[in-house]
This record gives C-alpha cells, sequence and structure tokens, in this order.
C-alpha cells in the first residue's frame, strides 16, 4: 500500500504542478521552448522516481 500512496502522491504532485505551469505560461512568450524544457525534465523525474520505487520493493523482498 505504500507503493500506492507514493504513486498517488506523484500524481496529485503532477497535476497540481502542470495546473501552475500552465497558469504562468499565460505570461510568458516562450511558451513552446518552455513546455519542451518541462516535459524533458519531467520524464526524469517520472524515471528517478520509478527507480526508487523498484529499488525499495527490492529491498523489502530480499529481507
Amino acid at each position: 500500500s505504500f507503493v500506492y500512496y507514493l504513486f498517488y502522491s506523484y500524481f496529485s504532485f503532477k497535476f497540481c504542478f502542470f495546473n501552475v505551469f500552465f497558469f504562468v505560461q499565460l505570461f510568458n512568450p516562450n511558451f513552446l521552448h518552455n513546455i519542451f524544457k518541462i516535459t524533458k525534465l519531467n520524464d526524469i523525474l517520472v524515471g528517478f522516481i520509478y527507480f526508487k520505487i523498484l529499488y525499495q520493493v527490492k529491498i523489502k523482498h530480499r529481507n
């Protein structure tokens, strides 16, 4: 259930983050450029969190 909680908190954070992001973009002329930057950063974040979860699950199963 801990893993589910992590996923839930991550997705709620992502939802909140993108709402704020699009609100800020209303006043920003470099809209497309920033979208590419943010999605690249987001992919790295997703990969890192996913790897962390997998690692924790592996450790739990080993013990």
